[in-house]
């Protein structure tokens, strides 16, 4: 099964974030990270990179013929 292009640009984001993260605390802030700075970096760069990889990506249309049928709403029996 093909992996959609959105997943593959938020990976990409994912490990491109740690590498930047890493880069940060071993270049800029020679391996003495203020918490706070390691904090909002450690959390908010990932999830960032992320985001924004999978929201500028192309949607992936679905070309299987399973999931391009649309099936019926089948209301669950009474009593369950």
């Amino acid at each position: 099964m093909p992996v959609e292009q959105k997943v593959k640009s938020a990976t990409v984001g994912s490990a491109l974030a740690g590498a930047i993260v890493w880069a940060l605390s071993e270049y800029v802030f020679r391996g003495d990270v203020p918490p706070e700075i390691g904090l909002l970096v450690a959390v908010g760069l990932p999830a960032l990179l992320s985001f924004a990889g999978g929201f500028a990506a192309r949607h992936t249309w679905r070309t299987d013929a399973e999931a391009l049928k649309v099936k019926p709403y089948v209301p669950p029996p009474d009593g369950s």
